[in-house]
């Protein structure tokens, strides 16, 4: 039986049915390169299965910042503010000298979850918006639209 260490070169249907002939009824979770991920996503929505793709990122694979950016951006539990530049509230945090909880680099998906305190925030992965106070938002997919103070 070949495993999975016997294969080569980029993803196709031989590494499916060489490591896990059941792939299409079973759920599978992904996590990797952006060329492996583009070509395993498109593979399993061909084939109808991408219900059964799970996907978590190392990093967002989308452009982060908008033309039309307004507001400051406060980080209350560190009485920092700065102005936003429309990159996500993570680089935001970052570039503001903060140190916020994360694994979004390492594939550890949910660790950079913080409080929204107030203001309206945009998921960058859905493009939904949100002005909900006191909810918990993952500050690596989330851009400010506005003023916004996040509990970091």
């Amino acid at each position: 039986q070949k495993t999975g260490g016997d294969l080569h070169g980029f993803f196709g249907q031989e590494h499916l049915d060489a490591v896990a002939p059941w792939f299409a009824e079973a759920d599978t979770f992904l996590c990797g390169p952006p060329g492996l991920m583009k070509s395993v996503t498109s593979y399993f929505d061909d084939a109808g299965l991408s219900e059964r793709l799970h996907l978590e990122e190392f990093t967002p694979s989308f452009a982060t910042v908008s033309d039309d950016v307004t507001g400051t951006t406060t980080f209350s539990g560190s009485d920092v503010s700065s102005e936003n530049d429309g990159e996500t509230l993570l680089e935001q945090a970052e570039a503001a000298g903060l140190s916020p909880a994360n694994g979004c680099r390492m594939g550890i998906c949910f660790t950079c979850t913080s409080v929204k305190k107030s203001g309206c925030t945009k998921n960058i992965k859905t493009g939904e918006t949100d002005t909900e106070s006191d909810k918990k938002i993952q500050l690596c997919v989330s851009v400010a639209v506005g003023d916004v103070d996040i509990d970091i």
